[in-house]
């Protein structure tokens, strides 16, 4: 049994102005000790997916179908204190930003131990041992000095650490991180993001990735989904997809990142226009006003998935339909 089956999620947001289907269709699956990698632009839904899996959706967004089936359990047909019981214990999230996540006025410390005591049998001694015990594994330095300080008193990136260090204390077996270098510097980014891999290593936690970095997705996941305007159009192993993208959706994305050997004066890939507004999206395939390669039945009905050979490659794309195989010149996808 998977660890994680999400079979036809859909998410949306009444609002006044209508209904943004945030979330519209999205189905993957993810197994014990692997790491999943959600990537794609702002506003193509990642964010909304992991909420929906931990339960913090929040008016005027509502779950309309679908099933998050976590160990064989539907989340979503569970009450809000039945959810809770996996929330922080066998499910936990690192936000964007630590600022937002700890509270201002509490030591960092006290927020650790009211963690355990909200979760475990512990006492506060107990827990206070555990806290210090994970602020190491997170690499703090002075982890007993940053169990006593607030957390205006530490960097970005120990802040971070701090919340990698709530995330995990629990040994939870999904670990969700929604852009958790967002606001670092580089070198700080790196040393994160190598700590997710060696504590999911050391704890044996399944890890979904959020993420608009494809670099990223090629030094951690085992798989990744790309997803665009609330629907995933490409998924599979990351070596696959990263060998042979499909999608000119995901082409573009691996066109934009430099490489190596990048001549000097050579231009980046980009990708003309921007998301569409989830209210009112087009019709057809979601990316047809954006892509070059684009037919005429894309701009009428919506591509089915379809699965490439006898692996786990997905795409959901008219070029790669019975009827249109092989209409991409190799060439042309790699944007030489």
């Amino acid at each position: 049994m998977a660890l994680l089956e999400v079979k036809n999620l859909r998410v949306y947001f009444h609002t006044r102005e209508g209904t943004v289907k945030a979330v519209d269709d999205v189905s993957f699956t993810l197994e014990k000790n692997e790491t999943l990698c959600l990537v794609g632009e702002s506003g193509c839904g990642k964010s909304v997916t992991a909420l929906s899996i931990i339960g913090l959706i929040s008016n005027p967004g509502k779950i309309e179908s679908g099933q998050i089936l976590f160990e064989g359990v539907d989340l979503v047909k569970l009450k809000k204190s039945e959810l809770r019981k996996f929330r922080g214990t066998e499910i936990s999230m690192i936000f964007q930003e630590p600022m937002t996540s700890l509270n201002p006025s509490l030591k960092v410390g006290f927020q650790i131990v009211e963690l355990l005591l909200e979760h475990f049998n512990v006492s506060k001694t107990e827990a206070k041992n555990l806290a210090v015990e994970f602020l190491k594994k997170v690499k703090i330095p002075d982890a007993v000095g940053t169990y006593d300080k607030y957390p205006h008193q530490l960097s970005g990136g120990m802040r971070q650490r701090v919340m990698i260090a709530m995330a995990l204390i629990s040994k939870p077996s999904l670990l969700i991180a929604d852009e958790p270098t967002t606001a670092l510097d580089v070198t700080i980014q790196l040393q994160i993001l190598e700590l997710i891999r060696d504590l999911k290593n050391s704890l044996g936690t399944s890890v979904i990735l959020i993420t608009h970095d494809m670099g990223v997705v090629a030094n951690l996941a085992d798989k990744v989904a790309v997803m665009y305007a609330g629907k995933i159009v490409e998924s599979g192993e990351v070596f696959e997809v990263f060998e042979n993208p499909l999608h000119p959706y995901t082409v573009g994305l691996l066109g934009s990142i430099p490489k190596l050997d990048t001549p000097k004066n050579s231009r980046l890939i980009s990708i003309p226009g921007n998301v569409p507004r989830l209210i009112n999206p087009p019709k057809g395939c979601r990316f047809h006003e954006r892509c070059s390669r684009k037919l005429e039945i894309c701009e009428i009905a919506e591509p089915p998935e379809m699965t490439i050979g006898n692996s786990n490659h997905r795409i959901a794309c008219w070029l790669y339909s019975d009827e249109f195989q092989g209409a991409v010149d190799t060439d042309e996808r790699y944007g030489s």
